[in-house]
């Protein structure tokens, strides 16, 4: 996963200069059914397909049966997930406010976006916002003659039709997610480097219990295991260089030792990493 300067995500488009992003997923293809919380400035779309997509926006819990989409506002906190482990087949529609934005509707972006505006919306596959999506994820996906500007078209009726959906909201930004993505940032910084709970959370200046609640209530995490977790998914992601040894990724990822780096690994995937390194 990309990050920019701030460790939000950041995505990469189905063209790179066309600031949407369509695919049809499978969750099993993470083998633990769970994606890490993340974040971006985009919007995000869901529509699910098959299963049940259990997922979690700014600490709240839902879940998403088949038949069901899902907007996740921009800067919220997000992941999604399988507690049973079982497949969920689904689309994803990522869009940027900036591929719709214009001195027209401007003002319906920044009230959409806005902390103030809802951190979700979840509808059902009758209503016109599905519809939508779907012909933007068949345009995006066939990219005709002139595709761009039937994806505006498209773009610009789902945002109107998202505005008649959200309506003020009174809560204010949870400070409490202000001190998550800080502690986030750092882990995602300095998960090389030996850190303690206390270095977690002094980094968003709360005491150690505070650190722990808030990630049981927000990433329903330890601090450890979502430092462990983001380890082993950057080990993987070096896995795919076959010249870098274990012994080097373990060392790169933060992990003491190549037997401590296997030990965790197998814990959480039932195999090692050289076993798995093979699968992919």
């Amino acid at each position: 996963m990309k990050r920019n300067e701030d460790l939000s995500e950041n995505l990469t488009y189905t063209i790179a200069d066309i600031p949407v992003l369509t695919s049809d997923e499978h969750l099993s293809e993470l083998l633990t059914y769970r994606e890490l919380m993340h974040w971006h400035e985009d919007f995000e779309f869901i529509l699910v397909t098959d299963g049940t997509l259990d997922f979690d926006v700014n600490g709240e819990i839902l879940h998403i049966n088949t038949g069901q989409g899902l907007f996740v506002n921009s800067e919220r906190l997000h992941y999604g997930f399988s507690e049973e482990k079982k497949e969920v087949l689904f689309k994803l529609i990522i869009v940027s406010p900036k591929m719709i934005q214009n001195q027209f509707n401007s003002s319906v972006i920044s009230f959409l976006s806005s902390q103030n505006s809802l951190n979700y919306i979840v509808f059902h596959k009758n209503m016109l916002i599905w519809s939508l999506l779907e012909r933007i994820h068949n345009i995006n996906k066939n990219r005709n003659y002139n595709y761009v500007l039937e994806l505006q078209s498209e773009l610009c009726m789902m945002i109107k039709e998202l505005s008649l959906l959200c309506t003020d909201n009174d809560k204010s930004y949870s400070e409490d997610m202000t001190k998550m993505k800080q502690m986030l940032h750092f882990i995602q910084e300095h998960f090389c480097e030996k850190i303690s709970v206390y270095d977690i959370a002094s980094s968003a200046m709360i005491c150690r219990n505070q650190c722990f609640k808030l990630f049981q209530k927000i990433i329903q995490m330890t601090p450890q295991q979502y430092l462990t977790q983001y380890r082993i998914n950057q080990s993987i992601e070096m896995m795919k260089n076959e010249k870098i040894s274990m012994a080097d990724i373990a060392q790169s990822c933060g992990f003491c030792s190549q037997s401590h780096y296997t030990k965790v690994f197998r814990s959480l995937y039932g195999m090692t990493p050289k076993q798995y390194q093979k699968n992919i």
